[in-house]
């Protein structure tokens, strides 16, 4: 018994005292170990200390984890759990090297979900030339892809607000009171300034010039170089105003959404200048300013002062037009009166008779020395009396029910035909699609009610607008404009007898045409030839004569 005793206590002692040796081994030459199959830590496992705080802990001079793979490229797999239930994924995600070739590669960062393989949706890329970003092949030093609809970039104080962000659809906003890019002394072009300011420049490269916008706290400067001199002002409902300073002119012109509106003042003059001045008595021209139904005068023109001595011209809110002098029209040289169209054939040159069977209307002549002749429809008159419309009111007390109930009738087709085919309205209808879109999507809170009246505003304007071209449009298709005085070109068929200068002209038996009048009965002469024609039909200018 002793004996077996002896025996145990002999065979552990050994093993101690072997185990000892060991560990002096390893902790004084740095014994290496390898293992080729499965190893389980219970603990904590520790590398360069025997007291491990970690399951893995490393340390030392040099204290790195390395991993080498010959394929797919070296990763770790960091993956969290449920609370107690290693089974249960919550979320996964591989760091990793991808490469290709010797000194060709990207550090990479998957997400993989809750699976635990898989390549999963990149989260982040430093590509091989050191451009950084979420996508597999970033394209610029820093380049961001939104995965939402929310901000793309957002940059928050110490207090954990916004302060600048740029949205999803690019738009950028600064929260604060100030903009600012500083400029210490000068700008690229020279332009110094007398403190630091708010600057937003472009310069031409090369040239040494910029166009920019700077703000001192004392003035506001806005330069480019070069003729361009274009500043744009644009307001939250999108509409633009342009002023051009250029070397010979100013310009400005609105580009609004529904209107291309121009004011503009050019050097046309040999002494190199174009002066638009007043001192508040030269001329004026004034609207209902003050927004309510009273009539001011909307256009105003005068020598030198006010007083009804100096007034050249004036238009006043009524309608009515008063000048001083004498009116001249250089390019026509009749004057008409518009009659209603009974008779869809009349045209230029026609001659046309009073129709017995409906007020103020004419049909064509038909017959030779026709006593209810009223005269020749006008190429081209000089002045038109009663040939426009303003309104639907205006059009029945000219013209009567009837006639307005025919415009009511082919009014939505008048207004469709001009929309689709005139590039004024095409291009403000568009627009108008166009607006109404952009208002339902970028409008903020603050400027809503403001946009959407700005809106019903240009709406009902181009519906208005619409209604005039509409009115205008049937009055032409419509109405003939019958040369009342001067000189017209007159159709004429000398079949009747050769036309001489000086012959009076009467209605002919050929519908619409004129012919030489002999021994003519009161009231059927229309004008005096003042050109001759011999043969066949043809047209000659006429002096009107309704005799």
């Amino acid at each position: 018994m002793k004996m077996r005793r002896s025996l145990v206590g002999g065979i552990s002692q050994i093993v101690w005292t072997l185990t000892a040796l060991l560990a002096g081994f390893i902790s004084t030459t740095g014994w290496a170990w390898t293992h080729t199959g499965t190893a389980t830590v219970q603990s904590a496992m520790g590398v360069g200390t025997e007291t491990p705080i970690r399951q893995m802990h490393v340390k030392g001079t040099n204290a790195v984890f390395r991993m080498d793979r010959d394929r797919d490229g070296p990763a770790f797999m960091l993956v969290e759990t449920a609370l107690g239930n290693f089974n249960s994924i919550y979320k996964t995600f591989v760091v990793s090297t991808i490469a290709s070739g010797v000194n060709n590669g990207s550090f990479v960062i998957n997400d993989l979900g809750t699976a635990v393989s898989g390549a999963g949706t990149r989260r982040l890329t430093i590509a091989n030339n050191g451009l950084i970003g979420n996508t597999e092949t970033p394209a610029a030093a820093l380049h961001i892809r939104n995965p939402s609809t929310g901000n793309s970039l957002r940059l928050d104080s110490n207090a954990g607000t916004p302060n600048f962000y740029v949205q999803n659809d690019g738009d950028l906003y600064a929260i604060g009171a100030d903009l600012e890019l500083r400029l210490a002394t000068t700008t690229a072009g020279g332009h110094a300034f007398s403190q630091p300011s708010t600057l937003l420049a472009n310069t031409l490269e090369g040239s040494g010039e910029e166009s920019f916008l700077a703000l001192n706290g004392i003035t506001a400067t806005i330069s480019s170089p070069g003729d361009s001199g274009l500043l744009g002002i644009v307001d939250s409902d999108t509409y633009k105003t342009n002023y051009l300073f250029a070397e010979e002119e100013m310009v400005i012109r609105t580009e609004e959404t529904y209107f291309n509106f121009n004011i503009q003042v050019t050097n046309q003059g040999e002494n190199g200048w174009t002066k638009l001045s007043t001192t508040g008595e030269g001329f004026y021209f004034v609207g209902d300013s003050d927004n309510d139904t009273a009539g001011f005068t909307s256009f105003g023109w005068y020598n030198n002062g006010t007083s009804n001595t100096n007034r050249l011209m004036e238009l006043a809110s009524i309608g009515n037009l008063i000048i001083k002098g004498t009116l001249f029209e250089s390019a026509a040289f009749d004057l008409a009166e518009a009659y209603w169209k009974s008779d869809v054939a009349i045209e230029a040159g026609d001659v046309v008779c009073i129709n017995p069977e409906q007020p103020n209307a004419v049909v064509l002549a038909r017959a030779a020395k026709d006593r209810s002749v009223i005269g020749v429809v006008s190429t081209k008159p000089g002045l038109v009396m009663g040939g426009r419309s303003f309104s639907v009111g205006d059009l029945t007390e000219l013209w009567g029910d009837d006639i307005t109930a025919l415009y009511v009738a082919e009014r939505k087709s008048l207004k469709k035909r001009l929309a689709s085919s005139e590039p004024e309205f095409k291009e403000r209808m568009a627009q108008a699609v166009q607006l109404k879109s952009s208002l339902a999507k970028n409008v903020k809170a603050a400027d809503a009610a403001r946009a959407k009246a700005a809106f019903a505003a240009k709406s009902q304007q181009l519906e208005d607008d619409l209604e005039a071209a509409a009115l205008t449009a049937f009055c032409e298709e419509h109405l003939a404009l019958v040369a009342m005085a001067g000189r017209v070109p007159v159709k004429v068929d000398a079949s009747y007898g050769a036309i001489g200068v000086g012959d009076l002209l009467v209605a002919s038996a050929t519908p619409g045409q004129a012919m030489r009048a002999v021994d003519p009965t009161p009231g059927t002469v229309i004008g005096k030839a003042l050109e001759p024609f011999v043969s066949g039909q043809g047209a000659i200018m006429m002096m009107v004569m309704n005799r």
